[in-house]
């Protein structure tokens, strides 16, 4: 199971940042990543597409936290039960 939450970590955290960066494309506004670099704006001024890749960046982001709120949640089981598994994951 913790396979399956690592790889959906990995998935959406990679979605919300593909998305992210087409919705900014296609809106007509320059992408600066942390206010230092300007990525190459190749999309025009699109209201459809802009919509639809900030839906899609929406929905993969609260599919992100919900994820994350779960391993959070197995992590803090599996310290309570004391069974080894948060000693693997900080290699003590």
């Amino acid at each position: 199971m913790s396979l399956v939450q690592h790889v959906l970590l990995y998935v959406l955290i990679l979605a919300c940042c593909i998305s992210g960066y087409l919705s900014s494309a296609y809106s007509g506004w320059a992408t600066r990543v942390w206010w230092l670099v300007d990525l190459p704006n190749w999309g025009s001024d699109n209201d459809a597409l802009n919509i639809l890749y900030s839906d899609i960046h929406s929905w993969t982001c609260y599919g992100l936290l919900g994820v994350t709120a779960v391993h959070i949640g197995n992590a803090v089981y599996h310290a309570f039960l004391n069974d080894g598994v948060v000693r693997r994951m900080i290699r003590l």
